[in-house]
């Protein structure tokens, strides 16, 4: 996974009681819900900054039985490892450019990934601008100064992960003690068991 990119939430806000198998029973389903929810306010952060859709469409989440399904074009390349903890939901994207979206692109030093990053400024150009970048006539030149202003400084991120957190907990706690408050009632129904 991109550092930056995800946000596991684990530990005690996701467990049971511990008192019996049961306590973990709506658990599972909770963290669905959660890792559902976390999608949808990481989304609603990159739509806006989306212009292949490949950041929006990547953002998933996983526990260690189930996901949510990415999609588009590069779905299986984008997927989220494998979480392998109970009572654990992870959140975010895998896409090669989610770090940069999240936290900045820096200077560029070196011809690292250059060609994916040219290939993708250039659809970005075409569907953004709306003109050929490599067309003799101005697609070209207005291509050659985005792509020296964007070697040449810092660009600053559009966070979509950092920015979610305090709003995924909040929702979590919520469920939470929903859940709670049902196992509760179910366990006082049967009278105390």
């Amino acid at each position: 996974m991109n550092k930056n990119t995800d946000y596991e939430l684990k530990g005690w806000i996701c467990k049971g009681t511990g008192e019996d198998d049961s306590s973990g029973l709506g658990i599972d389903a909770v963290l669905n819900d959660i890792g559902y929810y976390g999608v949808q306010v990481m989304k609603e952060k990159t739509i806006p900054y989306n212009a292949s859709g490949r950041l929006t469409d990547s953002i998933m989440y996983r526990t260690n039985k189930k996901s949510s399904a990415n999609s588009g074009k590069y779905a299986s390349e984008d997927k989220l490892s494998a979480v392998t903890e109970d009572n654990e939901v992870d959140i975010g994207s895998n896409a090669p450019h989610a770090v940069y979206r999240e936290t900045y692109s820096g200077i560029h030093r070196n011809s690292d990934k250059s060609e994916l990053f040219i290939s993708n400024l250039k659809e970005w150009v075409r569907n953004e601008i709306g003109v050929e970048p490599d067309d003799m006539s101005m697609g070209k030149a207005i291509f050659e100064t985005i792509l020296k202003e964007i070697r040449d400084h810092d660009t600053p991120g559009k966070p979509f992960v950092e920015t979610s957190v305090d709003e995924i907990v909040a929702y979590a706690k919520t469920q939470l003690q929903s859940s709670v408050n049902i196992f509760i009632e179910i366990m006082n129904r049967k009278g105390g068991k």
